[in-house]
């Protein structure tokens, strides 16, 4: 069987097709892995066309399709000079298809939507932008809207639900800076906090320094690569655009927790590569170091939380109050604050609580996790009530 080219050895290639490239460069690369996507690769290219910004290349790499995505692709690029087509004989993982894009992007900025996804028209000039006046920042991260098969609104979760809206909504509406490692560590919560590219443009010379995608745990690998991406960069949000997500059932990543087993043991063994890979780079270019409690701590309030969460599905109620009353005496956060909250009637998840614990953990080694930025004005200002305070 053919070996996939690991890490260093894309970085090799990409640095050297960079040189060969830079004279030319574009602001932006945005780049689009593609198989079998002839549905909606067109309305993908023409939102990038769209863009007002247009200094841009848009890299599309054909893994090896065999319905009439190649045909259509090549229509667009016959027209367009930026439209960069490259068509694969060989079938590859969907993240070395992607490692095959990486390679190609010659830009000061990645952005990564993928075949079926589009993006607002100002999409690029306000990430660019955002990242061109906060040189100290390294990913520019928006808003992520859900659309369906036809491009209609759909359920809008990723406002509610997902890791980075729990740092505090009101935090969805405003400009802020998100230092490292913040984002890194809610990682190990076991949810990504960049639910998708979609929603980032990347400073070309952060992947130089955290790597490319390894392609050793299939589809839910990306969770890896934004997790060393977010140990290392400090990440602007930008709110005032949007890169939507589509959900269909033929999306590539749709078999995530198609097995909640085999993906939460992956989880586990991205996050201790993550911390092995990115924590000497962390501590060199920040001077924070990683504290080992930081991993186990996170491997236990996950295990608690992943095994709370099966005995709650089942009828054994009197098994899951043990559970609950031998990791409190253990010192599980998680359990005694669950069983706090049961005694006053209430509701209790863990992940509401979670970020304000990472963030004392962050400000404890030197660094505040969140600064808010005046879109007009390039200070910061104080930190959110809502993470200012270590919970007790």
């Amino acid at each position: 069987m053919k070996r996939s080219p690991g890490t260093r050895e894309y970085l090799g290639e990409m640095t050297t097709t960079r040189r060969e490239m830079q004279s030319k460069a574009p602001l932006v690369s945005v780049i689009t892995p593609v198989y079998n996507g002839e549905r909606f690769i067109a309305e993908c290219i023409e939102s990038v066309q769209a863009q007002s910004c247009g200094d841009f290349e848009h890299v599309i790499v054909d893994n090896c399709s065999t319905d009439r995505t190649r045909g259509i692709v090549e229509g667009y690029a016959r027209a367009d000079p930026r439209i960069r087509f490259h068509h694969f004989d060989e079938f590859v993982s969907i993240y070395d298809n992607w490692n095959r894009a990486l390679r190609l992007a010659n830009g000061k900025y990645v952005y990564g939507p993928a075949a079926d996804d589009v993006m607002a028209p100002d999409y690029l000039e306000k990430m660019a932008g955002a990242l061109e006046t906060h040189a100290g920042c390294d990913i520019a991260h928006t808003k992520l809207r859900i659309i369906g098969e036809a491009g209609e609104t759909a359920a809008q979760w990723w406002g509610t639900h997902s890791i980075f809206s729990r740092c505090g909504t009101d935090l969805l509406d405003r400009m802020h800076i998100r230092r490292a490692p913040f984002d890194g560590l809610l990682h190990l919560t076991g949810e990504s906090v960049y639910t998708s590219w979609t929603q980032l443009l990347i400073r070309r010379s952060l992947l130089d320094r955290v790597g490319v995608f390894e392609t050793r745990w299939g589809s839910p690998g990306d969770f890896n690569l934004n997790m060393r991406a977010a140990l290392c960069g400090d990440t602007i949000h930008v709110p005032g655009t949007w890169g939507a997500w589509r959900e269909h059932p033929a999306q590539a990543t749709s078999d995530n927790r198609a097995n909640i087993a085999e993906l939460r043991i992956k989880i586990g063994e991205m996050v201790d590569h993550a911390l092995a890979q990115l924590g000497p780079v962390l501590e060199t270019e920040t001077g924070v170091r990683v504290d080992p409690k930081w991993n186990r701590q996170g491997a236990a309030m996950r295990e608690t939380a992943w095994r709370l969460e099966e005995l709650t599905s089942s009828p054994r109620v009197l098994e899951r109050r043990w559970f609950l009353m031998r990791k409190a005496l253990a010192g599980s956060w998680v359990a005694r604050e669950h069983l706090r909250a049961r005694r006053r009637g209430e509701s209790f998840d863990w992940l509401d609580e979670a970020p304000q614990r990472i963030a004392a953990w962050v400000r404890a080694a030197g660094r505040e996790p969140i600064e808010l930025v005046e879109e007009n004005d390039p200070g910061a200002s104080a930190p959110p009530e809502r993470l200012k305070e270590p919970v007790a």
